[in-house]
């Protein structure tokens, strides 16, 4: 053992390697809670959603089968990133927050979501796993819809799909998937 590798103690320095794509400690999945069905809250919650702005009321009411309300307690994962995305999130309540990890392991956020925003929509549109993870910084309520079911409730908004499309495309602007 050579001096460099000796405390003045006698005791020998052990080595230890540290990972630079190491991540933080991952937060598990909860299960989040399936809350009954209340249309009324449902539907207020759509109407003030983005991307149901604008949208006549009885269209939307017609459009409530699809979504699945849920309640995410604070600090847990609501998707992971390079999970596969089925799902399209509209937050109701609470905050979340979107976050990715460089390819050295340090954590990069990239925005703080409020009731009224959307999220999970790249996966919706481009078929590729989440390009980013999302978890609750606070007790969340949230609706959930999947492609083919946000694909149905648009067609049922619109004769020309586009209304809530032309939405979805324009607020996806605001994250870059990587090269």
């Amino acid at each position: 053992m050579t001096g460099a590798d000796a405390l003045p103690s006698g005791r020998s320095m052990k080595k230890t390697r540290t990972s630079r794509t190491a991540k933080t400690k991952k937060t598990r999945r909860a299960p989040a809670r399936r809350t009954g069905e209340q249309p009324d809250q449902i539907l207020a919650a759509l109407e003030r959603n983005l991307l149901f702005r604008g949208v006549d009321t009885r269209v939307i009411k017609k459009t409530l089968t699809h979504f699945n309300r849920l309640t995410i307690p604070a600090g847990d994962l609501i998707f992971d990133e390079y999970s596969k995305g089925r799902e399209l999130y509209l937050l109701c309540s609470g905050r979340v927050r979107i976050k990715k990890y460089t390819k050295f392991g340090v954590e990069s956020l990239l925005a703080v979501l409020h009731p009224g925003d959307f999220f999970g929509e790249l996966s919706l549109i481009d078929g590729l796993p989440r390009s980013a993870r999302a978890d609750a910084m606070d007790d969340c309520v949230v609706l959930t819809v999947t492609a083919d079911d946000f694909r149905a409730s648009s067609q049922r908004i619109s004769r020309s799909p586009s209304t809530c499309s032309t939405t979805l495309a324009c607020g996806s602007g605001r994250w870059i998937r990587p090269s």
